[in-house]
């Protein structure tokens, strides 16, 4: 319960964060879409593999517990 609250409290603080970073950009709206987007997509993509990487590794482990 606890790790949940820190994960929680770090995911809010970095929401906060990221809602006062676009606040204050220096930059033009069209700019900080376009960084958005391609972080978004960029991360989508790291962490996809990342969570296709997890799914075939609990797979194998399950496997091998059947045998």
């Amino acid at each position: 319960m606890k790790t949940t609250s820190v994960i929680l409290a770090v995911a809010g603080a970095a929401v906060a964060g990221a809602a006062t970073a676009l606040l204050l950009a220096p930059q033009s709206g069209r700019r900080t879409r376009r960084d958005i987007e391609r972080f978004i997509r960029d991360t989508r993509d790291k962490y996809c593999n990342k969570a296709d990487d997890i799914a075939e590794q609990i797979a194998a482990e399950i496997e091998a517990v059947k045998k």
